[in-house]
């Protein structure tokens, strides 16, 4: 007899929902009906689970951590504060509209800042 696990490991934007999801399998596995999943462990690297929360201290972690290493240079922390007000606005209707979009390119707009520079 084999026993499957199956691990459900996210990160960034998805862990906001992985939670969810994994209650979800929980609620299915009650159902002799359905196909049993036997949840091993459920993990969230990165979870962004409240960007409105979380993005303010993006630059504070990244650029004046309590260590003073920054881990970007300085013309990205720049970009970095200076950007956020716009991130935010993004984040914001993303709320207001259920468009997880709107969440994506705040993300994307800060890799993408950070890789050029």
């Amino acid at each position: 007899m084999y026993f499957l696990f199956y691990f459900l490991l996210f990160q960034l934007l998805l862990g906001h929902y992985i939670p969810a999801l994994a209650a979800a399998i929980e609620r299915g596995n009650l159902d002799s009906k359905n196909i049993q999943v036997n949840l091993g462990s459920v993990g969230i690297g990165n979870g962004m689970t409240g960007p409105l929360d979380q993005y303010p201290f993006y630059h504070q972690m990244a650029c004046n951590n309590s260590y003073n290493i920054p881990i970007f240079s300085e013309p990205v922390c720049n970009l970095m504060e200076t950007t956020l007000p716009l991130c935010l606005r993004l984040i914001e209707k993303c709320y207001e509209t259920d468009d997880v979009l709107f969440n994506i390119y705040p993300n994307l707009f800060l890799k993408q800042m950070i890789v050029k520079n």
